[in-house]
């Protein structure tokens, strides 16, 4: 039975990890030609939009840890039966759905500003690529932050 649950456990956490990094290399390498980046705005603004996610993840680093505030606490209760106890804050911050959008996110980013760059891609598409691009490592920075935290506040550091 162990052993089951374990390949579970382990089914449950790659699948949507497969599913994401797959979904984000298709998205990553349609991004140059979509009409989402080519109406992205250029100048000043696009600057700027390009430059919001990341500024936003530095300001809600400042912000204290609160460990009771986990996303979806609602559902801690349920999964905690299906997969034992303290299976939530683990999946949660140890195995990070915040990692997997992050990773998610910078792949998208990356990959679409490679093509732009192969593709001669215009101003708007290289800036959409670097708004994923800055909000996944920021998104990847404040998982980091939140694990450290988390774990200090576990040890009770």
């Amino acid at each position: 039975m162990r052993s089951n649950l374990t390949r579970t456990n382990l089914l449950a956490r790659a699948v949507p990890w497969i599913v994401g990094v797959a979904y984000a290399i298709h998205g990553g390498w349609k991004l140059p030609q979509s009409q989402e980046a080519l109406n992205f705005p250029s100048g000043p603004l696009g600057i700027v939009l390009a430059m919001v996610p990341g500024i936003a993840c530095a300001i809600s680093a400042l912000f204290p840890y609160r460990p009771s505030r986990l996303p979806g606490a609602s559902l801690e209760a349920g999964i905690d039966k299906l997969f034992g106890p303290g299976y939530y804050r683990h999946a949660v911050l140890a195995l990070g759905f915040a990692a997997w959008v992050g990773v998610c996110t910078v792949v998208v980013g990356t990959l679409g500003l490679a093509r732009a760059v192969a593709l001669s891609g215009g101003e708007s598409v290289y800036l959409m690529s670097l708004f994923f691009l800055n909000g996944g490592t920021g998104t990847l920075f404040l998982f980091k932050m939140q694990r450290a935290r988390y774990v200090a506040t576990r040890d009770g550091a």
